[in-house]
């Protein structure tokens, strides 16, 4: 008993000792935390405000005609499509759901546009075919927080048919086939038998790529039936850093013939702004997951039943490519959130860590649906320069009328970024103190600044603007 007091007592004294010194230390710590995810430059927050606010406004004044909110019903359309995003970046709940508005508002619009274009009801059901594949984008994968353990048909249904998915894979990749051949082979002068060659051997180096890749990755997608085959024909391919390369090479290598032959030459015999699509195509469905692939499938089902549901306007064309661009980007599986960013494509082709090399392909991995439906909404400027088709507010004939309505497009365009980023930092900014600032409305931030660089000003103002100037439709 004696040893156990003469024990105790010094121990008392040391707690007694150290518990102040460690109580101290967690209030500093804390008071240093709490102000350092606090110590906002405030002056800073309101002069990047202000400027983006400048911008929005010189761009709502250069777009001010094209909108014609006098007559035009599709300028209303796109303001309310402006004003109802910005007003949502102000509630949490609503920024980790935003999937929700882009779903229904392009639902809205097509039905809208299809009704008052349509004079009948046998011209309405003609019509209303992109509707009917509206609901894909939905289903295809669950989107947002709220019930993101919800069943989709990636989460769902293809893990549980292997085959089905293999088969949608295999469409997708035999529609590839059809357009490299008929719109970018056949047109640059490539008889039928060899284009038909170069357009398989193409698709079926993506196919192969992705057997090995998603054996890899995530080998539960082939089923019982599939996974023996699989493991071995991957048994012959040991280099998925090589294989990835050469699934790259044809397809850029066909971008770079037909961008060059664009800029060469007289430019009327260039080749049309459609043989773009399939090459670009392919290299995004190099950066799919092999569960979205089926998707892009989808896309192009939607791109060619368009053009009889939407008013052939710039105006219209525009809106519909934001609805559909922003759409597609969480109907492949993104959210607001930085957890939901999928690195599994960002290495292909790569060997060892670069940062150019892999920021550029996870930009081309997140964005694949966005960049697709840009591009698609520039081949339906360039098919407002066909005969037949419907003029626009431009007289000009040929790569100059494509130039004046792609300008339109392009202001159109900045007045709906510059006003979503006005209203997502100034929830920012008003709303710094708020519990989810960190989580919900920072990472939507970042997302946006993803947005405007890399979709609205690398994609949409320098490569689009680059081959509207190449010349050609």
């Amino acid at each position: 008993m004696a040893s156990w007091s003469s024990t105790e007592q010094p121990m008392q004294q040391l707690r007694a000792e150290i518990l102040p010194l460690m109580y101290k230390f967690c209030y500093t710590a804390q008071r240093l935390l709490s102000s350092a995810a606090s110590n906002y430059d405030t002056q800073r927050l309101y002069e990047g405000l202000s400027l983006t606010a400048v911008v929005a406004l010189v761009a709502l004044f250069l777009s001010w005609s094209s909108l014609d909110l006098g007559t035009s019903f599709t300028g209303w359309m796109i303001l309310a499509t402006v004003c109802l995003d910005s007003a949502m970046m102000f509630a949490s709940s609503y920024v980790e759901e935003e999937h929700q508005f882009w779903l229904w508002m392009t639902a809205a619009w097509l039905s809208v546009s299809i009704l008052r274009s349509s004079p009948n009801l046998g011209a309405i059901l003609t019509a209303s075919r992109p509707l009917l594949l509206v609901p894909a984008l939905r289903a295809w994968n669950t989107s947002g927080q709220k019930q993101s353990g919800e069943a989709s048909i990636v989460s769902a249904f293809l893990p549980a048919y292997p085959l089905v998915l293999w088969a949608l894979v295999t469409l997708t990749l035999i529609d590839l086939l059809s357009q490299l051949r008929s719109k970018t082979l056949q047109r640059s002068g490539v008889p039928a038998a060899i284009s038909y060659g170069i357009a398989t051997l193409a698709a079926g180096q993506i196919f192969c790529f992705k057997v090995v890749f998603t054996l890899h990755d995530s080998p539960e997608l082939f089923g019982p039936a599939l996974l023996p085959l699989s493991e071995q024909f991957a048994s012959c391919f040991s280099d998925l850093t090589a294989m990835a390369r050469v699934a790259f090479l044809l397809p850029t290598s066909l971008l770079l013939y037909v961008i060059l032959t664009r800029f060469k030459g007289d430019r009327k015999s260039t080749m049309p702004l459609s043989s773009l699509g399939p090459p670009i195509l392919a290299i995004l469905l190099i950066q799919t997951r092999l569960t979205n692939i089926p998707l892009f499938l989808v896309f192009s089902l939607l791109k060619r039943a368009l053009p009889s549901s939407i008013p052939q306007t710039v105006p219209s064309i525009t809106l519909t490519t934001i609805l559909l661009s922003h759409a597609s980007f969480y109907a492949l599986g993104n959210t607001n959130s930085i957890s939901s960013i999928d690195l599994s494509n960002a290495y292909n082709g790569v060997s060892s860590f670069n940062v150019v090399a892999v920021g550029f392909l996870l930009l081309l991995s997140t964005f694949a649906g966005p960049f697709y439906w840009s591009l698609a909404g520039l081949e339906m400027l360039g098919d407002l320069e066909k005969p037949g088709q419907v003029q626009g507010t431009a007289t000009l004939e040929g790569n100059g009328a494509l130039a004046v309505r792609y300008l339109e497009y392009l202001k159109l365009k900045t007045l709906f970024m510059t006003g979503s980023a006005v209203a997502v930092m100034a929830a920012c900014t008003l709303l710094r103190e708020h519990l989810f600032v960190w989580t919900v409305f920072s990472p939507k931030f970042l997302f946006l600044v993803a947005w405007f660089v890399g979709w609205h000003v690398l994609w949409g103002g320098v490569v689009e603007g680059m081959i509207v100037w190449s010349g050609g439709v």
